[in-house]
């Protein structure tokens, strides 16, 4: 089965990794309501073509959602992050990625489309394994909400590999609220092998 949204995040990974000619691959049409990002009083959407650098150059992110930033400047090298999508590295589904992590953190949602309608599935409904999604074989994601940090919240997020860039070894994301007494915290993939974020 062939998922067009996550296919075009695996692009710039396989030529990272020089796996596979840049001939053999080809990018989908995108159509134009597929690219909007707008943002509501509870959350931050993000359209299915976003690019993850254009999220990490975005005013709006950069200013009311500052771990958002700090987890994309995590994701591999600016080349990556220029061809990557937001959305196609969540429906990807890798333990190991930083976005899967911090969805699930922030108790974000999934928005899933197809031509019978549209569900909207919470981040530990939506992961189901490692690279395994609860995406039905006809529905596509189609676009992303991150929830906003609360006020006076305090946040992280790390991660540890061998080479910048490269694949994490470890990592964790985290979000304390004292004045709400609410933690969340949400790992990537250990080498003990965590199959979801």
């Amino acid at each position: 089965m062939s998922l067009p949204v996550s296919a075009r995040t695996l692009y710039p990974y396989c030529f990272a990794v020089s796996s596979a000619p840049p001939k053999a691959y080809r990018a989908p049409q995108r159509p134009a309501y597929l690219e909007l990002t707008h943002h509501s009083a509870a959350f931050l959407a993000v359209g299915a073509t976003v690019r993850q650098r254009q999220v990490e150059r975005a005013l709006l992110v950069q200013e009311q959602h500052p771990l958002l930033i700090e987890t994309v400047r995590h994701i591999g090298h600016m080349q990556i992050r220029n061809r990557g999508t937001v959305v196609g590295s969540i429906a990807h589904a890798d333990p190991s990625a930083e976005l899967p992590a911090l969805l699930t953190c922030l108790n974000g949602e999934v928005v899933v489309q197809s031509v019978s309608g549209e569900r909207v599935l919470k981040a530990e409904e939506f992961f189901t394994g490692y690279l395994s999604t609860s995406l039905e074989p006809s529905e596509m994601v189609v676009e992303v909400h991150f929830p906003w940090l609360p006020p006076q919240a305090g946040w992280a997020f790390m991660e540890f590999a061998r080479r910048s860039g490269d694949y994490a070894l470890v990592g964790a994301a985290a979000i304390l609220t004292p004045a709400l007494d609410d933690q969340r915290f949400a790992s990537l993939l250990s080498e003990e092998g965590n199959p979801c974020p």
